[in-house]
């Protein structure tokens, strides 16, 4: 009986010291569990350098609270994307701290983040063997899931910028199966799958004419998702003010996308090295507003032809197919002494781009539209940018059909003092192939009926008797009313036109097609 009494005593005294030690071993050992903590992660790779103010252990085998937390880049010259994270407090769940004290890794379950203070910024990927590999890491760290809520998030250009490309201070990014115990090359880190969203992205644009808000981006590594949603390009001021601002005569932008979508997004290679690769994205619908004040002081400055600003974006980007499914785009110019603005409209654009790529010199750009012509005329549209050639050259045909010669009162009385009276246009087609330096190819018409009335520039309506006899003797001598005619069975005509270098690709292609519209109007050809 008393031999049982000594082995229960035993027990219990076995299992009591079993207790306390589960209970007391992490608090005796909490610096040195802080100190392998630290040690882990930054023996596992070579960039980030962590530091840890407190850690409070509620349990053995349960959770822990980091207080204090930063974890900062180090090498000014690395190419790891994070600059450096701040927290009050990291709270981790499920810690094996046998395995922490003893084997120095560390084995979580969830890790949760509130409301630090992060920035990233943009990593210029390095040319083939260029890459440095980082050391094997020695101890392994893997944690199950990490929940960073509401981040202070700010994303930079480069590490000497002041002004961040956008900010967010609202989301939610969870990353899975975290480890830095198989890192390869220049990876920071694996991860099965980061999910990342952030809400109320702003940016002011270094001139401070535009504020670019999204309302929400959420991007997926393991579904290869992108989502924006409600992305805008606001001016700061209105069309009266903003040339003023600028400083020069400037088309005032203002752009509305309410989603931007992609399922075969390569959300993995965004996140880690800034690069955005999409086999298709969709842009279900945009608004985009276009003014130009020809009163302001004008500047001397040559746009980059369209291949050239492709191949100057910092980030290398690739996209095979970009849809966009519905759109409406209007340009307003104010004429130099004018007090109307003359606009035109392009409207339901339906259209498929093709290989959007600025390190695939091989293939070439293309664009299939169609849209209305104010509201009235369809058109079709077909570019070509072959992005290798050296003369930034590009091909345009299309075809623009059935609608009232006065559809075109809306620009031409206010920037050419002439608008149609009468007619009906059966049918503009062109094709032409544009340079760097000029445009040759062929307009052809069909219409019948035209009149012409020459009107003030001013306000697009005033005539005068001078006016009215400019328009007799148009209409008499000069302006064919119908193509064919019963006498003359030409359509057609030469395009060929100087390219204005100061102006951009959409003007280039308007005066091109412009050049042989007034060659088969008046009949006369070079």
């Amino acid at each position: 009986m008393k031999v049982k009494k000594r082995i229960l005593k035993i027990s219990l005294l076995v299992l009591i010291s079993i207790v306390a030690l589960f209970i007391f071993l992490p608090i005796i050992f909490k610096s040195y569990i802080k100190n392998n903590l630290v040690e882990i992660y930054n023996r596992s790779q070579s960039d980030y350098i962590l530091e840890v103010g407190e850690i409070n252990l509620t349990g053995f085998n349960s959770g822990m609270l980091l207080t204090d937390v930063k974890l900062v880049n180090s090498d000014t010259a690395s190419d790891s994307p994070l600059t450096s994270l701040k927290a009050e407090s990291i709270s981790i769940e499920n810690v094996s701290v046998f395995k922490l004290i003893f084997k120095k890794n560390l084995q979580a379950g969830t890790l949760e983040i509130n409301s630090p203070y992060l920035t990233m910024n943009r990593v210029k990927e390095k040319k083939t063997g260029e890459q440095e590999k980082k050391p094997e890491a020695k101890n392994s760290l893997n944690i199950s899931e990490i929940k960073i809520t509401d981040p202070h998030f700010a994303y930079f250009s480069n590490r000497t910028d002041t002004l961040p490309l956008f900010k967010s201070d609202k989301g939610l990014i969870t990353i899975r199966e975290f480890s830095v115990d198989t890192i390869k090359d220049s990876k920071a880190f694996s991860a099965y799958d980061i999910d990342a969203r952030l809400q109320g992205i702003k940016y002011l644009t270094k001139d401070s004419l535009y504020t670019i808000q999204v309302s929400m981006l959420q991007v997926s590594f393991a579904k290869r998702s992108l989502q924006i949603d409600s992305f805008q390009v606001i001016p700061s001021y209105s069309k009266k003010e903003f040339g003023h601002r600028a400083g020069k005569q400037t088309d005032r932008l203002s752009l509305i996308i309410p989603l931007i979508t992609s399922s075969t997004f390569d959300a993995k290679s965004f996140v880690e090295r800034q690069m955005v690769i999409a086999d298709s994205m969709e842009i279900k619908s945009f608004a985009l507003n276009a003014y130009r004040d020809k009163n302001i002081h004008e500047i001397v400055e040559y746009p980059l032809p369209l291949q050239e600003r492709i191949k100057s974006i910092d980030i290398p980007v690739s996209v095979k197919h970009l849809n966009v499914l519905d759109g409406d785009v209007l340009y307003e110019e104010l004429n130099g002494g004018s007090i109307t603005a003359g606009y035109i409209s392009f409207n339901h654009i339906v259209s498929q781009i093709k290989n959007i790529s600025n390190f695939k010199p091989e293939d070439t750009l293309t664009v299939n539209a169609k849209a209305f012509f104010g509201n009235k005329a369809s058109l079709d549209v077909k570019l070509e940018f072959p992005m290798e050639e050296n003369d930034n050259s590009f091909l345009c045909n299309g075809e623009l059909n059935s609608f009232p010669a006065s559809t075109l009162n809306s620009m031409l009385p206010y920037v050419a003092g002439v608008k149609a009276d009468d007619g009906y246009i059966n049918y503009v087609k062109f094709n032409f192939h544009a340079t760097k330096k000029s445009s040759t190819g062929t307009v052809a018409m069909n219409y019948k009926d035209l009149k012409v009335a020459v009107v003030d520039i001013v306000d697009g309506k005033t005539q005068n008797t001078g006016k009215k006899i400019v328009s007799l003797l148009a209409n008499a001598f000069i302006v064919k009313s119908d193509v064919p005619t019963k006498k003359d069975n030409r359509t057609s005509a030469r395009i060929s036109y100087k390219r204005d270098p100061e102006r951009f690709i959409f003007n280039y292609s308007w005066k091109s097609i412009f050049n042989g519209v007034k060659k088969v109007v008046t009949g006369k050809d070079d």
